[in-house]
């Protein structure tokens, strides 16, 4: 997930959102293991997508880990790189 899909990313309640329940979800996990997806992956799917997610809103905070390029400017600057402001 790229910084631009990222913050396309609509904001809503989550009581907007469909709910599945977890009979529902099993069926989901049998399809797609029928499908030819087994489970480990896609775990290690959703698990990658989610570190995306969170690294993408973490950036944006300015409390968060800043991006490798942004380490690279602020230690131009001569500032420290990691967590939290100079």
């Amino acid at each position: 997930m790229t910084r631009a899909l990222v913050s396309r990313i609509p904001v809503v309640p989550a009581s907007a959102l469909p709910w599945i329940t977890v009979p529902e979800m099993r069926e989901v996990d049998r399809v797609a293991v029928e499908l030819g997806i087994d489970l480990a992956r896609m775990m290690e799917n959703a698990g990658r997508n989610l570190a995306v997610l969170a690294r993408a809103l973490l950036a944006k905070s300015s409390r968060g880990p800043p991006s490798s390029s942004e380490s690279r400017r602020r230690s131009r600057r001569g500032l420290r790189s990691g967590r939290g402001r100079a």
